[in-house]
């Protein structure tokens, strides 16, 4: 499930449960919404499908070219699929997962 608030400016992206290729085409058009400031907090989804995590990893990619400024919060089952892609050879996956690991050593 994807859950999307916006408020001066912010767009807030949350998701739990399961993201699978069903999710793909809302994810897609609520990432693609966002401007300016993003806040996507992933930290409920129990499982994340490959297609869904490269959507995601490629979205923040262009976001991030565009200058959006992202905070990514991410479940250990969304890092495990991310990982996965990383080391595919996918970078938008390597690079989002260098974020979030990087955050997470900030925030420790």
């Amino acid at each position: 499930m994807v859950n999307t608030f916006r408020h001066n400016g912010v767009s807030r992206i949350v998701a739990e449960g399961e993201l699978d290729r069903a999710d793909c085409p809302r994810l897609r058009a609520e990432l693609r919404r966002a401007a300016g400031r993003l806040d996507l907090d992933l930290l409920r989804v129990g499982f994340i499908d490959s297609s869904c995590a490269k959507l995601l990893s490629d979205e923040t990619e262009k976001l991030r070219s565009e200058g959006c400024r992202m905070h990514v919060k991410a479940s250990p089952q969304v890092l495990r699929t991310l990982e996965m892609l990383a080391r595919a050879g996918l970078k938008s996956s390597r690079e989002l997962l260098t974020d979030l690991k990087t955050l997470r050593i900030a925030l420790a």
